[in-house]
């Protein structure tokens, strides 16, 4: 069983301690161009010690978090296969501009109209399925996935996703790896949609805790940044664990 690191609830402020906190994820994954699979690199660890990696962040920050989860290029090899193969068996969709928009024709629409590279809920749901989770769960674990709320599931959005749920490592909230992580159990916990039961907090939490859990959920529920610094790490990640790899 995972536990969190020895601590209290409700000890501090925090700014969730990724630089620039939440909002500097959010800015980065909305401002960045939509990757997709065949733009990634093979090998996360060689691409980070490359001295041009800074000119492209969303790449950058991803390397860098699956590394601080203790995932292997191996294993990003496999998320990339594994995106591919599902992305390739989920019926074709379009993105662009409607077709005769502007007077065009409809085929000068869909010629400059490129292929989704995004999973749908129902492709997620059923690689989700794959591994032991529920129907019932799925559609709050395509919520979680989604980091950058966009409705759809991007190779972006699942390599974080996949990352905060497969960590060999326990990322601390310091690090891109624990700032991914705790915005994907927040949304697993059902935060972003509603006020967190405290019974539910006491549940999940690694070890009994001093203080008043209502007023905590309370807060956790209503301040990102909290939860990120003070009750994420003391959470019990077990419940929450994604076994997508193997030994």
């Amino acid at each position: 069983t995972e536990s969190g690191p020895a601590g209290r609830l409700g000890g501090g402020d925090g700014d969730g301690s990724f630089p620039g906190g939440a909002r500097t994820l959010d800015q980065l994954l909305r401002g960045s161009p939509q990757l997709a699979v065949a733009s990634l690199p093979s090998a996360p660890t060689q691409f980070s010690q490359m001295s041009w990696a800074s000119d492209y962040p969303l790449m950058a920050h991803l390397c860098r978090m699956w590394a601080e989860c203790g995932l292997s290029d191996r294993e990003w090899g496999e998320a990339l296969h594994m995106f591919e193969r599902d992305l390739g068996e989920q019926p074709q969709q379009r993105i662009g501009r409607p077709a005769g928009v502007g007077g065009e024709e409809p085929g000068a629409a869909a010629a400059e109209a490129e292929l989704e590279t995004r999973w749908t809920l129902e492709t997620f749901s059923m690689w989700l399925l794959k591994y032991g989770r529920k129907l019932k769960e799925c559609q709050s674990w395509f919520e979680a996935f989604d980091v950058d709320g966009d409705g759809m599931v991007s190779i972006a959005d699942f390599l974080q996703g996949l990352a905060a749920t497969s960590a060999r490592k326990l990322p601390e909230s310091s690090t891109a790896c624990g700032m991914c992580a705790a915005t994907v159990y927040h949304r697993l916990l059902n935060m972003h949609n509603e006020e967190l039961d405290p019974r539910l907090l006491e549940q999940h939490l690694s070890s009994a805790q001093a203080g008043d859990l209502a007023q905590i959920a309370h807060r956790a529920s209503a301040d990102f940044e909290f939860f990120s610094a003070n009750v994420f790490p003391l959470l019990n990640r077990s419940a929450f664990k994604l076994r997508a790899f193997g030994a």
